[in-house]
């Protein structure tokens, strides 16, 4: 989620606000030529002038506000007293000017103040992109009236969701698919990140699969006319929005579609329905302009009309149930920015009474759930401030089927005492009379008996929802080893300082590979829950704790070569950033950490590289690699080399370096270098020999910041 686009939403709103309150007595102070009150303003109107050019990427006002930068730079072009008094009338006019804008802005936005159902964002949404209107015009495209369209509340800002994307977020709501415990799958073919985003944040028990003919992130990839890797009545749930007008033959779509859907399963559609039109136009393999001038898409081949879409859908086997306003209400249509013609198309295998079909199916899931153990391990060192928060947020959670385990590592403040005052509430209390680090950790874990383990850390915090969440995910998926959440910054102040790095979107577990490799670790370990045995493994292997800076980093590039991971995409977990000197941690900016970031960092990447299967290596590199196609294991380990040496880090160089020093003496591998590749043993001495320079700019940098 962009959180960015909220905070200059609040700004742009701030300075409109301030400018609107200061107008009438600017102009009161022009009337008596009090230029000294009137050069004090300047410094509002100057601010509001510095966020004009952010704003319009976000609320799509882009006539308007360019019309209004202007006028402001005319007044702000007064530096001095002097100035302002020459060009006295002109300021004047353009404060007449800018006061009609403000008015316009403000009239404009007025009650369009959001909370997108996507995203739970409170935005703005902002209109649908000039780029269309100015394709209408330059292929003179033949207008029409869109059923499903809100030209001035398209897009959200926060999770870029269209308005047809929170029409079916909307029913995916009133199918309460959020509170689902036992699995029930969900297919979503052109996948929208919107509403993938609503799912992977509030439905765990979902099994969700995404297809598409081009993209590369889905579960895999197919034509919707023959998605032949699919059985039979295979899927609960699919969406299927504004596919078909791409497609040469939708009838034969619409079958599959009916294939693949179990037979009390629903099915939610949405093409583009033209209400001007009496009869569908469709034809296959004309030019793109030519699409642009009759679809008004360059990759569409057809325009919908309702009662003929619906009829094909009927031959295909369904029940059509075209849902609007009334279904939704108002208040629904309002929030998500639809206009009073939107409408969804829900379809079944057999006539329903559709309401009731809805509310039985939410009835057959109210089942018993067997809550599987859960064992919460905290382990404790000079936390006394923090310590009983973190623990309450435990003993808060909505969870109730867990072991609680507290470890106290020889702390020489309050903390043991702290603890203490929960000996009634936890189920395990260790304290330790010496320091042992991570050592502490293992021996916790050695005493738990749950299926899964969830990492506490003593000045963090948890949601109450935390571990049902993960739970209800863990047991719908037993493919996937670990469940991470969403993470809030906060600091000792308890501000909120946003979700910053910790703004995760899934992914396979090659492409986490990548992503980790590439960016670092930016997934919080107190957000985990872990199946057991796994968890062991990964924490307590011989030598695991010669890592000071970076251990989560080389477990989580482990795990990923294991298995599949995921993330539930809402703030689930609070970590607490210090900033007060006595608390700072190993992650403080401080030489020493430095400096050993760098040195572990690049023994991580270079034994990850240097150990990691090739198949898997090709997976998760397949945009880097020189050679699309290596041939054999020499084509691999070279590269592997060139892989280490892309790096943004010249630091991370020498992970590079000592990977090549090894693989030079394989036989083959010069030759293979220079002759493929380009690359030559003088090219090794030029690496080496500017390694240090390199490494120590970057720490001066590093400190200069």
């Amino acid at each position: 989620m962009d959180r960015k686009a909220g905070k200059l939403q609040k700004e742009y709103l701030n300075y409109l606000d301030a400018i609107n309150k200061v107008l009438p007595e600017m102009q009161e102070f022009f009337e008596k030529n009090n230029l000294d009150i009137i050069f004090e303003y300047r410094n509002i109107i100057t601010g509001f002038g510095e966020i004009l050019p952010e704003i319009l990427t976000v609320f799509g006002y882009e006539q308007k506000i360019q019309e209004g930068l202007r006028l402001i730079e005319i007044y702000v072009r007064c530096q001095t007293k002097e100035q302002m008094m020459a060009e006295l009338e002109m300021c004047d006019r353009a404060l007449n000017e800018l006061s009609a804008f403000v008015d316009m802005l403000l009239n404009s936005i007025k009650g369009r103040l959001r909370v997108c159902n996507c995203c739970g964002e409170q935005v703005y949404y902002r209109p649908l992109p000039d780029y269309y209107r100015q394709q209408n015009e330059k292929y003179h495209v033949k207008p029409h009236i869109p059923e499903t369209l809100s030209r001035e509340e398209y897009t959200c800002p926060s999770c870029w969701s269209s308005d047809r994307d929170r029409l079916i977020t909307a029913f995916l709501q009133k199918l309460e698919l959020d509170k689902l415990v036992h699995a029930e799958k969900l297919l979503q073919i052109a996948p929208s990140a919107g509403i993938e985003h609503w799912i992977y944040a509030n439905c765990p028990a979902l099994i969700y699969d995404s297809t598409d003919y081009y993209m590369d992130n889905v579960t895999f990839q197919s034509d919707i006319q023959n998605m032949s890797m699919i059985s039979d009545e295979s899927y609960d749930y699919f969406i299927c929005s504004h596919v078909l007008e791409h497609v040469q033959d939708d009838r034969k779509a619409m079958r599959e579609l009916y294939r693949i859907l179990k037979d009390d399963g629903i099915g939610v559609f949405l093409v583009p329905v033209c209400l001007d039109i009496d009869r569908i136009e469709e034809e296959w393999g004309l030019t793109e302009a030519e699409n642009w001038r009759r679809f008004g898409q360059g990759d569409h081949c057809r325009n919908y009309a309702g009662w003929e879409m619906t009829e094909r859908l009927e031959e295909a086997g369904f029940t059509v149930y075209p849902l609007g306003k009334r279904f939704f209400g108002a208040d629904v249509f309002k929030e998500c920015g639809l206009t009073d013609t939107s409408t969804l198309y829900v379809l079944t295998k057999q006539p329903v009474d559709l309401i009731d079909f809805i509310q039985n199916r939410k009835e057959k899931r109210d089942m018993e759930w067997e809550e599987p153990l859960i064992s919460v391990i905290l382990p404790c060192y000079n936390h006394e401030k923090y310590v009983a928060k973190a623990i309450e947020s435990v003993l808060d959670q909505s969870y109730h089927n867990y072991e609680f385990l507290v470890g106290d590592d020889g702390s020489p403040d309050g903390t043991a005492r702290e603890i203490l005052k929960y000996e009634d509430r936890i189920d395990q209390i260790h304290l330790f009379d010496r320091n042992m680090g991570g050592e502490t950790t293992c021996f916790l874990l050695g005493e738990t008996k749950g299926k899964y383990v969830a990492m506490m850390h003593s000045d963090d915090l948890w949601s109450s929802e935390k571990l049902r969440m993960q739970a209800i995910y863990m047991e719908n998926h037993p493919e996937c080893g670990a469940c991470f959440t969403g993470c809030m910054l906060f600091n000792d102040a308890e501000e909120d300082l946003g979700n910053g790095p910790f703004a995760l979107a899934n992914k396979k577990k090659e492409e986490w590979l990548f992503w980790l490799y590439d960016a670092g670790n930016l997934l919080a370990h107190p957000s985990v829950l872990i199946r057991r045995d796994l968890y062991i493994e990964l924490m307590c292997e011989n030598g695991c704790n010669r890592f000071r800076q970076l251990p989560d980093y080389w477990r989580w590039l482990k795990l990923v070569q294991k298995s599949e991971i995921h993330i539930i995409e809402k703030e689930l977990t609070f970590f607490r950033w210090h900033t007060e000197d006595a608390c700072r941690n190993v992650s403080a900016p401080v030489l020493e950490n430095t400096l050993r970031t760098m040195v572990e960092q690049s023994y991580i990447r270079y034994s990850t590289i240097k150990n990691m299967d090739g198949d898997y290596f090709l997976k998760a590199f397949k945009n880097w690699l020189k050679k699309k196609e290596p041939l054999d294991d020499k084509d691999i380990m070279c590269e592997k080399f060139f892989v280490l040496m892309n790096t943004r880090l010249r630091y991370m160089e020498q992970a590079a370096i000592q990977y090549l020093y090894e693989i030079y003496a394989v036989e083959g591998i010069p030759e293979l270098l220079e002759t493929q590749y380009g690359f030559r043993f003088q090219d090794i001495y030029k690496i080496t020999g500017e390694f240090l320079p390199g490494v120590i700019d970057e720490i001066a940098a590093q400190f200069k910041r």
